[in-house]
């Protein structure tokens, strides 16, 4: 029985089995920054080390859901293989290169209608 087991658990297991109760809950919460850092603290209990690359993987998902693009690679980078990452980083690639085409057009246009450039902030030499 479950019962038989936890009274047979030694003080620093059952912290470590509190521990890891609070990273789940964190994760069902949603919190996984914090998930993380418990996570990290335990990472040789169990199946920790798959709830980290959750937990990463599912933060990476928020932080490209908030455009946080440079935190979201890190970590989708990070994570090589897991899940669909990879996707992610392909998106994130494109919309960059996107970004950088609208930003020399609009560089282009400023630079036409008004004789300054947007970074020098002053007329074209």
């Amino acid at each position: 029985k479950a019962s038989d087991i936890l009274k047979n658990i030694k003080y620093e297991d059952s912290e470590t089995l509190k521990i890891y109760s609070e990273a789940k809950s964190l994760i069902n919460n949603e919190d996984y920054e914090e998930a993380i850092d418990k996570l990290m603290e335990i990472q040789e209990f169990g199946d920790s080390k798959e709830q980290i690359k959750f937990a990463e993987y599912n933060l990476a998902i928020q932080y490209f859901k908030n455009r946080k693009y440079e935190e979201a690679k890190q970590l989708f980078n990070s994570l090589n293989d897991y899940e669909d990452s990879k996707q992610y980083l392909e998106e994130i690639a494109a919309y960059k290169a996107q970004l950088e085409a609208e930003k020399a057009e609009l560089e282009a246009a400023a630079t036409e209608l008004t004789g300054e450039t947007l970074e020098q902030g002053g007329p074209v030499k």
